[in-house]
């Protein structure tokens, strides 16, 4: 840890969760302008607030010197980025972005807190945290996060980073059908991992009723194929926001490829 680290609270709980986690963590990169950030372990949570499906959970942490109200502005931008719609409060979301913590920058404002106001009653906020910073402490009065933490109920079971960050293999049976349709429309450049996240295209498709998911994924990977040609686009990272019965909502990461 030095002086300039951020951490960064992500959590998701619609669409391919673990696709969005992986999307996310591209976009702050690039958005804030580093080649790399750390990424805690993940925990499935149970939901805050009115009955909704259970959250993945994770942190990432980079070097940021910048003011506490652009690091919002650009967790911001990337929220919207994914899909993120404010509807409800401690509704559901495709995407939640908190600052948690920074090592020598504090803040408390009616629109921002840093350290984030409920950091101390939170685990599933505090156990990623830990993860990327155990010597963590809160710059309000001192006190250890570690120590908070041992006084707080269990977040939920974690998962080790490669189980549950990246999606399921192309072609896989079982699981999560949004994570595989995210990791087939990947498979479709190989080339896709040198692509910067600068751009996002939408997608969305909708299916008749019965579709089996073969035919789905068939017809899911012809139409991303038709948009990447179309557009010259290499791909970086595909997000799966929803997919329901009738409809299937994406966003597309990469840059438009000159020449």
């Amino acid at each position: 840890m030095n002086g300039s680290t951020l951490v960064i609270g992500a959590g998701t709980n619609l669409g391919g969760r673990r696709s969005i986690l992986r999307a996310a963590r591209d976009l702050v990169a690039h958005r804030f302008g580093v080649e790399r950030v750390r990424v805690a372990p993940v925990w499935e949570t149970a939901p805050m607030g009115p009955p909704q499906p259970d959250y993945l959970n994770t942190a990432f942490a980079l070097d940021f010197d910048g003011s506490l109200s652009d690091a919002l502005d650009l967790c911001l931008g990337v929220e919207r980025s994914l899909g993120r719609e404010r509807r409800e409060r401690w509704g559901p979301r495709t995407l939640d972005l908190d600052l948690l913590w920074h090592a020598s920058m504090r803040c408390d404002t009616a629109a921002l807190s840093v350290p984030h106001r409920g950091l101390r009653e939170r685990s599933f906020a505090l156990d990623p945290l830990l993860a990327l910073v155990p010597e963590a402490r809160d710059p309000t009065d001192g006190a250890s996060l570690a120590v908070v933490r041992a006084t707080l109920a269990p977040a939920g079971p974690s998962t080790s980073l490669g189980d549950a960050f990246e999606a399921a293999p192309e072609g896989s049976r079982g699981g999560d059908r949004a994570e595989r349709l995210a990791a087939a429309a990947e498979a479709l450049d190989s080339a896709g991992c040198t692509a910067r996240p600068s751009e996002v295209i939408a997608l969305e498709l909708t299916w008749p009723d019965g579709l089996p998911d073969e035919e789905r994924l068939a017809s899911w990977c012809a139409a991303v194929r038709r948009r990447l040609d179309g557009q010259r686009f290499g791909l970086r990272r595909v997000a799966t926001l929803e997919d329901s019965a009738r409809r299937t909502r994406a966003v597309l990461l990469g840059e438009s490829r000159r020449g």
